[in-house]
């Protein structure tokens, strides 16, 4: 409950803008991904988060894609899956559909877990279908998003 709370607190989740993210199946074309639902949450100032849930009772797998328009902080280094961070103003901000280089990178932080992922943008935007997952019955991610410059 208190991990709940700290991300209630979030400005994203409380002042941003919400949509929903596109999920699909994986290649087996299994229909487990109708069991998951994702969401992206995002402000002005580049604080970005995306919740994925497995809203049910068996195992589910698929892909999911993030809308281009959610905006991302830009950061040169990754950041801890901390709750604390916050955005300092000379980070700038940017629609995750408008990254120019190929070979920009996302860098996920799971709050619940404290693992950290990274993808390529284009992949996010839907190349080979979005990002996969594979999920126990129940599990829930919820990631602090920030695209990484090199």
């Amino acid at each position: 409950a208190k991990l709940l709370g700290t991300v209630l607190k979030r400005p994203e989740v409380r002042d941003g803008t919400w949509t929903q993210c596109h999920t699909s199946p994986s290649m087996d074309q299994n229909p487990s991904w109708m069991n998951m639902v994702a969401h992206c949450c995002w402000d002005d100032r580049g604080h970005a988060m995306m919740v994925v849930v497995n809203f049910g009772g068996d195992h589910s797998n698929g892909h999911v894609v993030i809308p281009p328009q959610v905006k991302l902080g830009i950061r040169s280094y990754p950041i801890p899956p901390t709750m604390n961070y916050t955005i300092t103003e000379e980070e700038k901000v940017q629609e995750l559909g408008s990254v120019q280089n190929a070979a920009a990178e996302v860098m996920l932080n799971d709050i619940w877990s404290h693992e950290s992922y990274t993808r390529e943008a284009k992949e996010l935007l839907g190349e080979h279908g979005g990002m996969w997952f594979d999920m126990k019955p129940w599990q829930t991610h919820v990631f602090d998003l920030s695209l990484l410059t090199h």
